[in-house]
């Protein structure tokens, strides 16, 4: 049985040497049988009980010591292995398990360790992971003194174990795939085969210079950036990268960190694979280095000016369909109000053609609904919301009506009238005059202005009436729509 666990900075490109292992063979680990823990979960979980900090927030080698947990802990890491023993060739890749390579050794596990590491640069050209400063405040030294502590604890550990180890450059394992994976075979004592076609065709020479960035989203980018911009694609990818500016930039930079230098060259020195090139301190003219800033800017004011017009467009965009919405809105205000006086009008003629059939009988049934308190107050009401002004002066002219209508109350309160079902257009009381949204707002001011509750929820009652006036209208609208396009 081969056991394989992959250590290096989460910066090294170790994910990657992963999944070659995965092509050339290596199963994923089963998880624990008691705990259903992967073997990143183990690790993990012993770290946190022994309260060890993440790999990704440590700046300083001293804190990088070998831990030895208790006891207990070690029935974790063996129950993983009980798990694992059906398979021939397994193993996983965990940057967090520096702090108990120790541990893993002393166990005695049988494990190879493949020890990852690779230039300085690439610490820089991530992003942060988890590093307590900003990059106003000085993030590309706190990366450097990550990467350097990291790296000078991996090394310590290879020098002590030599026999259990591989410590490879990423950078040498992907330029000289056969010669990792010999190296690898003598170790395991086992042979190991892959078709060597599927993995060179997603080998590309990009991934070398820039291993630390996703290709999809670099892909993904530069679409959208020549989409933008009307750019051939090999001038948006030399501008986009600026490569030699960067070199230049990153090898005046990285000359000035001597620890990290004097780290990467160590561990170029021990390596089993170190890298094919010298990339330690990537350098470019000043000269080229100043032309592929100029490229740069240039491209950018590109993107920026296209990105402006297209601001321009959608802000001109938004503004029409504003002024649309706008206009809509007042057509449908302007519907709403005729189509109130066509039923003020039709109520109006209605009543005449009723006392016109009716001369001898006793009428005047909708006029004394109509001069019910009820009516006037939601005529008030209707006939004040259409402007602001007669939204503002609509109490002062409630409370007028009001008055009026209590005056009328004391000078006929001697006179005796017929009940309303006496009427022969009683039915134009009921059916229509109840029903017109007049009489509905003013019932709901009468009915809820006897309580102090019924004053506080009298607009959600105001509302509530409006929208049952309205869907009624639009119900019975819908009905004689229909019936006429039965009868034709």
């Amino acid at each position: 049985m081969s056991k394989i666990i992959i250590v290096g900075h989460p910066d090294s490109g170790l994910t990657q040497i992963e999944d070659q292992l995965f092509r050339y063979g290596m199963e994923t680990p089963n998880p624990s049988c008691r705990d259903n823990l992967s073997a990143v979960e183990v690790i993990a979980t012993i770290c946190k009980a022994m309260q060890l900090p993440n790999v990704n927030e440590v700046t300083n080698l001293s804190d990088y010591k070998q831990h030895r947990p208790e006891p207990v802990w070690d029935d974790h890491l063996l129950d993983l292995m009980r798990c694992n023993l059906k398979h021939e060739f397994w193993g996983w890749a965990d940057s967090q398990a520096l702090f108990l390579l120790d541990c893993l050794i002393d166990l005695n596990l049988e494990l190879t360790f493949i020890l990852v590491y690779d230039t300085p640069k690439n610490a820089l050209l991530n992003p942060c992971r988890g590093l307590k400063s900003s990059i106003a405040e000085n993030v590309s030294q706190e990366k450097l003194d990550h990467w350097t502590a990291y790296n000078a604890a991996l090394l310590h550990f290879f020098l002590r174990n030599q026999k259990s180890c591989l410590l490879v450059n990423s950078k040498g394992v992907q330029l000289a795939e056969e010669k990792f994976f010999s190296l690898l075979e003598a170790r395991l004592n086992r042979s190991l085969q892959v078709s060597q076609n599927e993995y060179q065709a997603e080998f590309s020479p990009r991934a070398i210079t820039h291993s630390s960035i996703d290709d999809s989203a670099i892909d993904n980018l530069l679409d959208g950036t020549l989409h933008l911009s009307n750019l051939p694609s090999h001038w948006a990818a030399e501008d986009f990268f600026a490569n030699d500016a960067e070199s230049f930039i990153m090898g005046h930079y990285l000359s000035q960190d001597s620890p990290s230098q004097q780290i990467y060259e160590e561990l170029e020195a021990s390596s089993d694979l170190s890298s094919a090139y010298n990339d330690a301190l990537p350098s470019s003219s000043a000269e080229a280095a100043w032309k592929a800033f100029l490229k740069q800017r240039w491209f950018t004011s590109q993107l920026v000016g296209r990105m402006y017009k297209d601001r321009q467009i959608l802000t001109s965009e938004i503004q029409r369909l504003t002024e649309n919405q706008t206009s809509l809105r007042n057509m449908s205000r302007s519907k709403e109000e005729k189509l109130h006086q066509l039923h003020e009008k039709l109520l109006e003629l209605s009543l005449e053609n009723s006392k016109l059939k009716q001369p001898s009988a006793l009428t005047g049934a909708p006029e004394r609904v109509m001069a019910q308190l009820n009516y006037r107050l939601g005529k008030i009401m209707i006939q004040q919301s259409k402007s602001l002004i007669g939204l503002l002066r609509m109490p002062l002219m409630l409370l007028k009506e009001k008055r009026n209508h209590d005056e009328m109350q004391i000078e006929s309160y001697n006179e005796i009238l017929p009940p309303l079902h006496e009427y022969a257009d009683a039915h134009l009381a009921g059916d229509v005059i109840k029903n017109h949204l007049s009489y509905r707002l003013g019932s709901v001011i009468v009915d809820n202005s006897k309580s102090f509750f019924g004053w506080l929820i009298m607009p959600l009652s105001i509302l509530t009436q409006i929208r049952r006036f309205r869907k009624q209208r639009a119900k019975i609208a819908s009905e004689t729509t229909n019936h006429h396009q039965s009868e034709d």
